[in-house]
Order: C-alpha cells, then structure tokens, then sequence
C-alpha cells in the first residue's frame, strides 16, 4: 500500500513538472483518499485473540 501511495504521489509531482496540473490535481486527490481509506481502516481493527493467533499461523485448527 504505501508503495502505491508513494508512486500515486510521486507521478503527481512529475505532472506538476510537465505543467499537467488537472493530472497531479487528480493524483493527489487519489492518494488522499487511498490514505484516509486505509487510515479508517486501520483504526478499526480489533487485536486478534491467542486463539484467533495460533489459528493463523497453523498451530491449532
């Protein structure tokens, strides 16, 4: 995620370098929604239990 981000951001640069502002303008809108979406995501995740742990990694089923 923080690659796409990263990339996102970075292309809006170089457009604003080619002078193709409605291009970054929409870049940089895409990466501000992306990052608040994972953001939101994020703070609502729940702790796994010990349970729900050792389930992932295999070692109880």
């Amino acid at each position: 995620m923080r690659d796409l981000l990263l990339y996102l951001r970075a292309t809006a640069h170089h457009s604003v370098c080619l002078g193709a502002l409605i291009t970054a303008d929409h870049l940089s809108s895409l990466a501000d929604q992306l990052e608040q979406e994972v953001l939101a995501s994020v703070t609502q995740a729940q702790p796994m239990t010990n349970a729900e742990l050792l389930e992932e990694a295999g070692l109880r089923g």
